[in-house]
């Protein structure tokens, strides 16, 4: 029996919420890194150093993205880009799925 479109679309709105909260927790976690790098944070705080591998890792290709000199200017502009795509593009798959 073929489902109707309410039907359809209330499936896919957990999903877009799901995309939107991870996007959204995946650039606060870039955004804190950055506050901690620039801010002098001590690196051997167990937040902070899970913070700072946690957004190593999801840093991903935006890492060398730019390079100037200054280490903290270096993780804050190319972190900083990848928190925006990240929040962006889950902003925008998440209008794509409630679309359907």
């Amino acid at each position: 029996m073929p489902r109707s479109t309410k039907q359809v679309r209330g499936a896919l709105a957990p999903l877009a919420l799901l995309v939107t909260i991870a996007g959204t927790v995946i650039a606060l976690i870039l955004v804190c890194d950055i506050l901690f790098v620039v801010f002098n944070a001590n690196p051997t705080n167990t937040i902070v150093s899970h913070m700072h591998s946690w957004g190593k890792t999801l840093v991903g290709p935006f890492a060398g993205l730019f390079t100037p000199k200054n280490p903290k200017q270096r993780i804050a502009i190319n972190w900083g880009i990848a928190a925006a795509v990240y929040f962006v593009a889950a902003r925008l798959v998440a209008r794509l799925l409630n679309a359907l």
